[in-house]
């Protein structure tokens, strides 16, 4: 007797079609969620303005230099949609989820599809390595010594808002001020425990294309005042004997004169999770 697979529905393609978009509908990814993007060296580029870019100067043209991060230099992050690659009518369900989910198709050599997404300056997060940080407050300062850029008057614009780190780097006591004179748009810093990222690139690692997802905790968050020129947060008893939050009230400290000279009303620093996408 022929063995039986029993993986294979027959009668699928005979249910309604309601109940076979629902199934393909049930089976479709979960939304995607702010994601880490890895710091790359290379992302500051000069970029010349032109006539209807913002900060165009029409008077002055030596001013119509930028040096930019730009980044979609970035490695894009990559998603699985099985859906795509089943049959016409799931691959229907799967490009209205790509769509919605602002994902880009691009082809390889062999015309196979993939599903990426760039970074995106208002949800995601630049995540930069404890060995990386020197290289990254440097990067922009040896970018305008390079001679292409030598005698050049140049405009410095950049789009990052949200910043990762590990507590590694806190345990260092590192200086983060620095980062403001580059990435002068930064809304938030997160800092998440090395071990729980070690562990979770771990695991992230078995798969060739692996998405970090994070989501920001909502307790022992620091707020910067202006006005009052200090930090605002609510220290519960527990948080008190958390590590991180200890690193975290001793940085926010030690970053409390390079805050007070630019008006970065509401920059946030807040412990965070990661987790790779499943």
């Amino acid at each position: 007797m022929a063995p039986v697979n029993h993986t294979i529905f027959h009668h699928f393609s005979l249910l309604p079609p309601e109940i076979r978009d629902q199934i393909w509908h049930d089976a479709l990814p979960d939304a995607t969620r702010p994601a880490l993007f890895l710091y790359q060296k290379g992302c500051w580029r000069p970029r010349r303005l032109m006539p209807g870019d913002e900060d165009y100067d029409p008077v002055n043209e030596d001013c119509n230099l930028n040096m930019e991060f730009d980044y979609k230099l970035l490695t894009p992050a990559q998603y699985d949609v099985p859906l795509a690659f089943v049959n016409r009518e799931a691959r229907r369900h799967a490009l209205g989820w790509i769509r919605a989910q602002g994902l880009d198709i691009h082809h390889n050599e062999n015309r196979r599809p993939s599903f990426i997404r760039y970074f995106d300056p208002n949800r995601d997060a630049l995540y930069v390595p404890t060995e990386k940080w020197w290289e990254f407050i440097r990067e922009p300062i040896n970018r305008q010594l390079q001679p292409d850029l030598e005698g050049e008057t140049i405009m410095l614009k950049t789009y990052v808002k949200h910043l990762a780190v590990s507590d590694s780097l806190l345990q260092m006591k590192a200086s983060l001020g620095g980062v403001f004179e580059y990435y002068f748009k930064l809304e938030a810093l997160y800092v998440f425990k090395e071990k729980a990222l070690t562990a979770e690139f771990s695991r992230g690692s078995l798969k060739k294309h692996q998405v970090y997802e994070y989501h920001p905790l909502r307790r022992g968050m620091f707020v910067w005042d202006v006005g009052r020129s200090k930090f605002h947060y609510e220290e519960h008893k527990s948080d008190r004997e958390e590590p991180t939050h200890r690193l975290i009230k001793k940085a926010a400290e030690r970053l409390r004169k390079e805050l007070a000279i630019e008006a970065y009303d509401g920059f946030q620093i807040q412990r965070a999770k990661v987790h790779a996408r499943v």
